[in-house]
């Protein structure tokens, strides 16, 4: 029985690796068992016998239960090295101890603030997207749907507000610049190894996206000195750090680095002995520095240009409205939305804009969020005949919208 099943397991070339590992034990590392004897004088000895020496060929099985200890992490091999000679032994068996980790010495509270801080940028944007779904849904339809595509930009600094916006942008960064690293069990669940798996392309495009957070921020900080161009090139820009990011992740994607330099040092003599095996490294500073040079370089390059090749670009409203977020004003589409000098805004991306609008007759009552105020528009002196156009038709989007006028 015994034999059967060692051939059925038993490959061609095991014997010749098993006899070499007999070998390196035997005769390089000469792992032995020690014992201290009193002899009958009352003199103290040291006996030592090598656990695969072939002299002792009856004892060569329990050697190799001690050898498969040791790889299981239940015994210890160590040198002892004297005035005189070495002695390399084994240990006894160890017995594993389970202690919990002590939370106070796990840096985890960065971590879980940003986690929480990104979760509740999410939920947030999640909700306006629903508010933004039902207004679409009761306006039938008379909507602007290119100021939907500003969803993240628009209500990204009305709703949630540049500081948390930054901090998701620069989490973004930080996530593209750390390598992927996983412990995988081996087959015969003895030994945890790391491997780096490779990341799906569609899933690192959409990691990309997330750099736009930065450039959302970068737009509208320097949208006092953009001024009109910011329209032209906000959209330009981050696209092209959306693309170029993609392009940086999947040429030259970010390694990991391990450096082994086992030191120890004595912390308290008899009682503390502290050792670091080495460095491991799973984020790049090079490569978070370069991802936050790049969007800023990449900002420039776009509005340079649009400076060159547009140079007498005007504002796209004559007019500017306190209602209006500076965000919005920059990117929203107001071509159709104007009428008689008065520019409207759909309900839609009024709540993008941070404004909640309900109408009751002929008024509309608006809260602003931005400045947490109430205001009331009667809309009765638009007549159905104010807002047709030149040849008679209702616009009615516009008969829906709002009127920004303060």
């Amino acid at each position: 029985m015994l034999q059967l099943y060692q051939a059925s397991v038993v490959s061609d070339g095991m014997p010749d690796l098993i006899e070499a590992a007999k070998r390196d034990v035997r005769d390089k590392l000469q792992v032995a068992v020690i014992q201290t004897l009193l002899n009958s004088n009352n003199t103290m000895a040291l006996s030592r016998v090598n656990i695969l020496d072939p002299v002792e060929a009856n004892y060569e099985l329990w050697g190799w239960l001690f050898l498969l200890d040791w790889v299981d992490g239940k015994r210890e091999v160590i040198q002892l090295e004297g005035e005189i000679g070495s002695i390399t032994t084994i240990s006894g068996s160890l017995v594993f101890q389970t202690t919990p980790t002590n939370t106070l010495e796990v840096p985890l509270n960065v971590a879980y603030y940003i986690r929480t801080a990104i979760q509740y940028v999410t939920i947030v944007l999640l909700l306006v997207a629903c508010i933004v779904v039902g207004y679409i849904v009761i306006m039938r339809g008379y909507i602007e749907f290119w100021n939907m595509i500003e969803f993240n930009r628009v209500a990204g600094m009305v709703w949630i507000g540049r500081p948390l916006v930054f901090l998701r942008g620069i989490t973004a960064i930080c996530l593209l610049s750390t390598s992927k690293l996983d412990m995988v069990l081996s087959s015969n669940s003895v030994v945890t190894h790391m491997v780096s798996p490779p990341r799906f392309w569609v899933t690192t495009f959409m990691s990309c996206g997330e750099m736009t957070w930065l450039v959302y921020i970068i737009n509208d900080v320097f949208s006092p000195l953009t001024k009109q161009f910011t329209y032209s090139y906000s959209y330009k820009s981050s696209n092209l750090v959306w693309l170029t990011t993609f392009v940086w992740s999947m040429v030259s994607p970010p390694e990991h680095s391990i450096t082994i330099n086992r030191e120890c040092s004595i912390d308290i003599v008899d009682f503390q002995l502290v050792c670091r095996s080495g460095v491991l490294e799973i984020g790049s500073v090079t490569r978070f520095g370069g991802l936050i040079g790049l969007a800023f370089g990449c900002c420039l390059l776009c509005y340079v240009l649009e400076r060159v090749m547009y140079p007498r670009l005007q504002f796209r409203l004559s007019t500017h409205s306190l209602m209006l977020h500076a965000a919005a004003r920059n990117n929203f589409e107001f071509d159709r939305w104007t009428h008689r000098h008065v520019n409207y805004m759909d309900k839609a991306s009024a709540v993008l804009n941070g404004l909640l609008s309900v109408q009751v007759g002929h008024v509309i009552h608006i809260f602003d969020v931005k400045s947490w105020r109430h205001y009331n528009i009667d809309v009765s002196i638009e007549s159905h005949h104010a807002l047709k156009d030149k040849e008679g038709a209702l616009q009615d989007h516009l008969d829906r919208a709002i009127p920004l006028v303060e």
